[in-house]
């Protein structure tokens, strides 16, 4: 399926999209390591994983599954915060809207 170019998605009237692009950054950094702060050592590796998979560009499926309760939903959420966060770091930065923001997942302490 065709995506839209950075420059279309940036001018269009769309209120969807125009209402997608304008959140605070701050608020985006502050939820995403409110989420990893809270993270505990199986969930770190996990999202150290899929996140060191997408920086070399490869490609992976990856399959969480467990029972309740015991934070596949969490995980799930900070996976999805961080490539919120890092798609978004990206466009900002490569219109130079944006000075770099730095931020990582820490590890758990154990």
């Amino acid at each position: 399926m065709p995506t839209p170019s950075v420059e279309a998605a940036a001018r269009s009237t769309n209120l969807l999209i125009i209402d997608e692009l304008d959140y605070d950054m701050s608020d985006e950094v502050s939820r995403f390591e409110s989420l990893a702060i809270g993270l505990n050592s199986d969930q770190y590796h996990v999202i150290r994983s899929v996140d060191d998979t997408h920086h070399r560009g490869e490609g992976g499926l990856f399959f969480l599954y467990g029972c309740g309760g015991i934070g596949k939903t969490y995980l799930w959420n900070t996976i999805i915060s961080n490539f919120d966060l890092t798609s978004t770091l990206s466009y900002l930065q490569h219109h130079q809207e944006l000075p770099l923001y730095s931020y990582s997942v820490k590890k758990p302490h154990t």
